[in-house]
């Protein structure tokens, strides 16, 4: 038996639409996870969101909407359009804070998230 292959996409933010960048990476893995079923290979082929950080809070901010009303919502924008586009991921996970949102800490959070480099930073480096 083949050894499996598993690719994934960069875990998108979505404050906003899919955009040329999310295409071109989500794309590109497709047809790499499609070569390798053409090959007989076992391939898992995964994409997502990650619905938590500033970008998110300050888009939901600018909608009069909670975080997770935004996340909730462009989760399914984002699902839509791969359909559309007949991306064939195995799967779509949707990272989120529930409990960071629920329990109104988005701002202890958010102190430690870089919005330029989009990565979680330690407090020493802050």
């Amino acid at each position: 038996m083949a050894k499996p292959f598993y690719i994934t996409t960069p875990i998108y933010y979505p404050n906003g639409e899919p955009h040329l960048g999310h295409s071109y990476t989500t794309i590109a893995s497709d047809a790499i996870a499609r070569f390798h079923r053409l090959q007989g290979e076992p391939t898992f082929f995964l994409t997502g969101t990650d619905e938590h950080g500033i970008k998110m809070v300050k888009t939901a901010a600018s909608l009069n909407i909670e975080p997770r009303v935004l996340a909730d919502q462009m989760v399914v924008v984002f699902a839509d359009f791969w359909k559309e586009i007949k991306i064939s991921n195995d799967d779509c996970q949707a990272i989120a804070i529930r409990s960071a949102i629920s329990a109104g800490n988005w701002h202890k959070w958010a102190g430690e998230h870089c919005t330029l480099e989009q990565r979680a930073l330690s407090c020493c480096c802050i």
